[in-house]
């Protein structure tokens, strides 16, 4: 017979230890021991690693048009059929898609000229305490005048814009509502981010991210600076930051960190973008007060933002790894500090029966390799993650 997983109460307001339990369906201890789960047997939406994980597409060799002027649906500088078939895997299970490419030439050396100019200012990593903890090696440039009349900030809005209405036609389960944020990030030697979701629930409204890489900065694998990609139970990615590449996320869904940018004499850029999505600002709904198994408790929490709430324990060894490499010192104990107590929150919130099982099926994942994102193959499909490339 199967374990019953008991799931939180529909109230969710409870950070008791018997919020979720496993249950004694019957006599025999096999019923309700972690250690007797299968853990092969994962949810089958979370099995595939097929390519239709990542979307990869060519850019058009049409020429560069006045953004003041394009209708950004159908613009001949930007790919909108690779984003809107990217934009449509990102609703799907993995969460994520990259597409080559999405730039006619014209248009990505516009971007690879002016974001070195942009006015960039300190970042800071900001602890569960609410301190600011600066990083030197990382800088950031907030795009907060979308009416200015450069060519950097056209160009963004008119990029934004594109892949605004692209996403909304392609996946309208993501409910994208049209409005943009950006941001412009650069990476001195040594700089990286934490593991983190751009949405960590309201009263955040991000829905969908993008991050575009227009700097022809990333020449080898010695370079770093990869986006590493944890899509819930299913197997790591890490993404090189080539010219000209697209990486769209589920906001909610997909923890993300940076890896340490390694070229000196060289910084890193990225654009980012941020679309809202009146969904993904509102309140999940709590688990179910049941879970038949442990792999329906996977199934759920897969589908759910609510992943957001285990990920700590559940990704506790690699968010703790990351928080390591991208900080020293102050920043990188209050980074640490921050998500052990993430990370015991979720222990007495769920409770350790429901989070091993889901953190088995996590280890039979990885233990099946980190996925590599380039065409050339130069990380290959079994390289693992702790591998340093």
């Amino acid at each position: 017979m199967a374990a019953i997983v008991r799931a939180a109460a529909a109230s969710d307001e409870s950070d008791s230890d018997a919020d979720i339990v496993v249950a004694e369906a019957s006599d025999s201890d096999a019923d309700v021991a972690v250690a007797a789960v299968d853990v092969r047997a994962t949810p089958a939406s979370n099995d595939s690693d097929s390519d239709a994980d990542i979307v990869v597409a060519e850019a058009s060799d049409a020429s560069d048009a006045d953004v003041a002027d394009v209708d950004t649906s159908a613009a001949p500088w930007y790919d909108g059929a690779a984003v809107r078939r990217a934009a449509a895997a990102c609703a799907g299970p993995a969460g994520y898609a990259v597409v080559d490419g999405v730039l006619a030439a014209a248009a990505l050396a516009e971007l690879a000229e002016d974001a070195p100019r942009a006015a960039y200012e300190a970042y800071a990593f900001r602890s569960d305490d609410g301190e600011k903890h600066a990083e030197p090696r990382v800088a950031e440039w907030l795009v907060d005048d979308w009416a200015a009349p450069t060519r950097l900030v056209r160009r963004l809005r008119a990029f934004g814009d594109a892949v605004a209405a692209d996403a909304r036609a392609a996946a309208p389960a993501l409910g994208l509502d049209g409005h943009v944020a950006a941001k412009l990030g650069r990476q001195a030697a040594g700089g990286g981010l934490p593991a983190h979701f751009d949405n960590y629930g309201p009263p955040s409204k991000r829905g969908l991210t993008a991050v575009l890489y227009a700097s022809d900065a990333f020449r080898s694998d010695d370079d770093g600076g990869r986006l590493a990609l944890y899509p819930f139970l299913r197997r790591p990615r890490r993404v090189a930051p080539r010219q000209n590449r697209l990486v769209l996320l589920r906001s909610d869904r997909v923890l993300h960190a940076v890896e340490p940018w390694r070229r000196a004499g060289a910084f890193r850029y990225a654009c980012s973008f941020w679309f809202r999505s009146a969904a993904a600002g509102a309140p999940a709904p709590a688990p179910p007060r049941t879970f038949a198994s442990h792999d329906a408790a996977a199934t759920w929490f897969a589908a759910s933002p609510r992943l957001r709430e285990v990920a700590p324990f559940v990704y506790d060894a690699a968010i703790a790894r990351a928080a390591r490499a991208a900080a020293a010192g102050a920043p990188r104990a209050a980074l640490l500090r921050s998500h052990a107590a993430a990370r015991d929150a979720a222990l007495r919130k769920f409770g350790a029966p429901l989070l091993a099982g889901l953190d088995a099926r996590r280890a039979a994942v990885d233990a099946r390799g980190c996925l590599g994102s380039d065409d050339d193959g130069d990380d290959g499909d079994d390289a693992p993650w702790e591998r340093d490339e």
